[in-house]
């Protein structure tokens, strides 16, 4: 087992600083924050309940009601898939965050932590960061070869970076998207371009310095993993919803007073 760890470790390191150090330019600087932002929350949901309201205005919903009643409608219309979206999103972006307090430095963090760290550290007590950093030399990286590059204005950030939650919510939406639309050939273009995106946020990870490439690969696997759980669960919901209407009132009542009849009971 430990072997086994420590050979994902080496690999895990020689990928993100082979991508590090030469798929790298100007123009993917000025992509790949861009990309990353996809893949937040206050972006995403948006995203979703916005196509939804666009759709209702496109079919004439929003016409002759009030604003908030067409936007309500527009997205109650379309629950078949906004549902599971935002249900997939809430419950991967829960996984993600239960799974962050494993101890895993960010790859930026890891290569340079005494460097920017301690050496900030020294500077506010009043001790020359610059003298320190060279006494510190030798000890600023697990391999003083190694220099990460990051995009200039980009904080990579420090720690709890397993796995990643912009993959993990990502994927999930892609899961949920492929199960609701891949049996319709019409719709598969989508579907792969919704999965495209997902890597290309993925990826965006890793060339910010973010995240490992093991932490992109997990958060896709627990996303979609995710996102099949919750379509799952809201098409289960769906059916549970469908079988009461099509009950007879009267088996409905029966049902009510019985269960009243328990409660008064216990």
């Amino acid at each position: 087992m430990n072997a086994l760890l420590h050979a994902l470790t080496e690999w895990d390191r020689a990928l993100f600083l082979a991508i590090n150090r030469n798929l790298t330019g100007a123009p993917l600087d000025r992509v790949m924050p861009w990309l990353t932002d996809l893949g937040l929350g206050h972006v995403q949901v948006p995203a979703i309940l916005g196509l939804a309201i666009w759709l209702g205005w496109r079919a004439g919903e929003l016409r002759g009601v009030g604003l908030w009643k067409g936007i309500t409608q527009a997205v109650y219309r379309r629950r078949v898939w906004v549902g599971p979206l935002l249900v997939a999103f809430t419950l991967s972006g829960l996984a993600s965050t239960a799974l962050k307090d494993v101890p895993r430095e960010r790859p930026w963090w890891y290569y340079n932590k005494f460097a920017f760290g301690d050496a900030e550290a020294f500077l506010a007590g009043g001790v020359g960061a610059a003298w320190w950093l060279e006494a510190c030399r030798p000890l600023v990286r697990p391999d003083p070869n190694v220099y990460v590059r990051i995009v200039p204005q980009e904080y990579p950030g420090k720690v709890r970076s397993f796995p990643s939650g912009h993959t993990t919510t990502s994927a999930a939406l892609a899961a949920v998207t492929t199960l609701l639309y891949w049996r319709r050939r019409d719709r598969r273009p989508l579907v792969l371009g919704v999965w495209l995106l997902a890597a290309m946020i993925g990826f965006s990870r890793i060339y910010l310095a973010c995240h490992w490439p093991l932490d992109v690969l997990a958060g896709a696997l627990l996303g979609a993993s995710v996102g099949a759980l919750s379509f799952a669960l809201c098409r289960r919901y769906a059916d549970y919803r469908q079988r009461r209407r099509n009950q007879p009132s009267h088996v409905l009542q029966q049902s009510g007073e019985s269960h009243a009849t328990t409660t008064q009971s216990g």
